[in-house]
């Protein structure tokens, strides 16, 4: 909880430390100010998850610890469960070489998914891992700006889509926008509704997948 952010902080300032996860903790917005000017002096930091914490419930330290993102040089892995408009995703834009994106239960609309085509659709972003877990995506918005960046793309290994309230329809669509994608590695579909549709385009994709 926030009693030892001050320890964190230590940590933080530690000059070989790479890698720090601070996720399913109680931290609340009232330690953001503090976090987000020793992440800014952490100049060797590559791994930072801060997803599950009280504070991703509050949009402005979501969007506040997002932008300080950008002094991260050596970034290569980034995690929070967004609830600001898209700033989790506007990441990628600050770290064109972030390789892992972990934005779990994050609340998005139709703006931020316009977002996700357009980043997934670039050929100078370098991201290989991306969890969307538990995310809302419905079939209107979500899944279509989905499919249409993930058509494009050619980076990704591994799309966790657990529990993101996908429909036949929507999963059909994600898994037929995959088909020519030839390094993906692992696909988790799992805590859907997904039925006879979307497993035989899975089947599909499967056979052309060699990876």
């Amino acid at each position: 909880n926030d009693s030892y952010i001050d320890i964190i902080i230590e940590f933080l300032l530690l000059p070989k430390l790479s890698k720090i996860d601070l996720s399913f903790n109680k931290l609340s917005p009232g330690c953001i100010k503090k976090l987000n000017n020793t992440i800014k002096a952490a100049k060797n930091l590559q791994y930072l998850d801060v997803s599950y914490n009280p504070f991703n419930n509050d949009e402005y330290s979501c969007l506040t610890l997002c932008s300080c993102m950008k002094s991260c040089e050596k970034l290569i892995h980034f995690g929070i469960c967004d609830s600001s408009r898209d700033s989790g995703i506007r990441v990628l834009s600050m770290r064109p070489g972030l390789q892992s994106l972990n934005l779990e239960d994050s609340r998005y609309k139709k703006k931020t998914w316009d977002f996700f085509t357009r980043y997934l659709s670039n050929k100078k972003y370098e991201l290989a891992v991306l969890s969307l877990k538990f995310c809302h995506i419905d079939f209107i918005y979500g899944a279509q700006f989905l499919a249409k960046g993930l058509s494009k793309n050619r980076t990704l290994i591994s799309l966790n889509l657990y529990g993101t309230s996908l429909c036949d329809v929507s999963g059909k669509l994600i898994v037929e926008s995959l088909i020519n994608h030839k390094v993906m590695k692992g696909l988790d579909l799992g805590g859907n509704y997904l039925s006879t549709q979307s497993c035989m385009a899975l089947g599909k994709m499967l056979k052309i997948n060699k990876v």
